[in-house]
């Protein structure tokens, strides 16, 4: 089972769901860890992170009680998402950047590629 799917049966909705994509819950032996993404640190006030983690508890039929740490560079849903957005604009760049049309617009305007801007046309 994946954690969107946990997620969807604890329907889990706005600051909640929030904190179930930015964080990463860990738990080896009787060690129980609620990992945050450093960079959310000042978004979650202490009720919704302890809502959170009751109904974590709740769906688990199992009490947990994680020490809160914030960290960086944790594999959370939202920034495993954005390293796949990341490397799909890196891909899509790769094979346009060398096209001759591309190369004669770039010479032509003396125009750089903005690779936030890289959509496929649909067919």
């Amino acid at each position: 089972m994946t954690c969107k799917k946990i997620f969807k049966e604890l329907k889990l909705t706005g600051l909640q769901l929030h904190l179930a994509e930015n964080s990463l819950l860990v738990i080896q032996n009787d060690e129980q860890k609620l990992l945050i993404d450093e960079k959310k640190k000042d978004i979650y006030p202490s009720s919704c992170i302890s809502d959170f983690v009751k109904h974590i508890s709740n769906h688990l039929n199992y009490e947990i009680n994680p020490v809160i740490s914030y960290e960086r560079e944790i594999d959370t849903i939202s920034s495993l998402e954005q390293q796949k957005i990341q490397s799909n604009k890196d891909s899509q760049y790769d094979s346009i950047k060398d096209k001759p049309e591309i190369k004669k617009i770039r010479e032509m305007f003396d125009a750089q590629i903005d690779k936030d801007q890289i959509k496929q046309l649909k067919k």
